[in-house]
C-alpha cells in the first residue's frame, strides 16, 4: 500500500509538509477506486479509514434528510477516524465513479504520533476541516 508523493504533493492540506513528510504519508495511502450509487461510509458505523477526493462526486447524507456534496480534488471524507468517538457522523455515496486516496485511520495516528513536527502540520490543517464539518454535521443531524 503505497501511492506516489506526485498525487498528493498539490495538496492544499499538505502543503507544509516537506519531501521526507509527503513520502511517509504516501507510504500508508493507497488509490480506491469506486462505482456510482456505492456507500462509502454509513452514519454510526466504527471510522477506520480517512479518503480524499481526487476524482468523481460524492454525498454525504444525513438522517435529517439534508446533504452536501464533495467533488473538489483533495476534498476529505471519514475525518471522524481522527477524533473521538471515531464513528462516522453521516453517510457518504459516490454519485459517479471515482478514485479516493485511502488511508487507515490509525496508520495515520501511528505517523502523527512519531514524529510531532509532522503531526502539527497536518492536525493543524485537518483541524480547519473538521471545525467547518462539524458545523455541517450538527446542523443538518438535526431533524425537523
Amino acid at each position: 500500500m503505497a501511492i506516489d508523493v506526485k498525487i498528493i504533493r498539490n495538496f492544499k492540506l499538505f502543503e507544509e509538509l516537506t519531501d521526507k513528510e509527503l513520502e511517509q504519508l504516501a507510504s500508508i495511502m493507497d488509490v480506491t477506486t469506486v462505482k456510482e450509487g456505492e456507500t462509502i461510509v454509513s452514519k454510526g458505523e466504527t471510522a477506520h479509514t480517512l479518503y480524499f477526493v481526487l476524482k468523481g462526486s460524492f454525498m454525504i447524507h444525513f438522517n435529517s434528510g439534508k446533504a452536501f456534496t464533495l467533488n473538489k480534488k483533495e476534498d476529505i471524507i471519514g475525518w471522524s477516524t481522527l477524533v473521538t468517538p471515531f464513528n462516522y457522523t453521516g453517510n457518504v455515496t459516490a454519485l459517479t465513479s471515482g478514485k479516493l486516496i485511502s488511508t487507515q485511520g490509525n496508520n495515520v495516528s501511528m505517523l502523527i504520533q512519531k514524529d510531532s513536527e509532522l503531526s502539527g502540520k497536518i492536525m493543524k490543517k485537518i483541524n480547519s476541516v473538521l471545525s467547518e464539518r462539524m458545523n455541517y454535521a450538527k446542523k443538518f443531524n438535526k431533524t425537523k
